[in-house]
């Protein structure tokens, strides 16, 4: 496979992504409109509440990621040739890719694991319908975003691999 074509395939799976986050987006905000019709309690309203806004910020997330990489994508769909300038911009791009999801992926884990303690914990509290009902959404979309960053990260790293070889750039 030609370099060029690899770097047509990473963007095609990061518009895939953005879809997967509206489509997360679209999940977040039905469950939470159900909630907030049919809630009983205080608790399941709240957690309505986190649900909608936790699916403004996935759907917010998918446009923009599907607008940038589809602008990516259509930069290397009019390319025929990949330059070394090119190659070169694009070796950059991706190490900075790959540095903002190693501290990305620490982030969601501790996110995770604080939320989840918070939510257990909560359970012992007086206000626990506020407070585990706020740590679900928070835990919920944490370990979305690192399950998800954590697929792109294996791509872009063989990506990267890739660019460094940068052996069929005449191809």
């Amino acid at each position: 496979m030609k370099l060029l074509d690899k770097c047509r395939a990473i963007y095609k799976g990061d518009i895939l992504a953005g879809s997967f986050y509206l489509f997360i987006g679209s999940i977040f905000i039905l469950i939470s409109i159900a909630l907030y019709a049919w809630a009983t309690t205080p608790g399941f309203l709240q957690l309505g509440v986190g649900l909608f806004v936790f699916s403004i910020f996935s759907i917010g997330k998918g446009v923009l990621t599907m607008s940038i990489y589809r602008k990516r994508l259509d930069f290397y769909q009019r390319l025929e040739v990949l330059s070394a300038k090119d190659l070169l911009e694009e070796k950059t791009y991706t190490t900075f890719r790959l540095g903002k999801k190693e501290v990305n992926r620490r982030r969601y884990i501790y996110m995770v694991i604080i939320g989840s303690i918070v939510g257990v914990a909560g359970l012992f509290l007086p206000g626990k319908s506020y407070i585990v009902s706020t740590a679900i959404p928070v835990v919920l979309y944490s370990a979305i975003e690192f399950a998800v960053g954590l697929m792109a990260e294996f791509r872009l790293w063989e990506y990267h691999r890739s660019l460094e070889k940068g052996s069929d750039l005449s191809e």
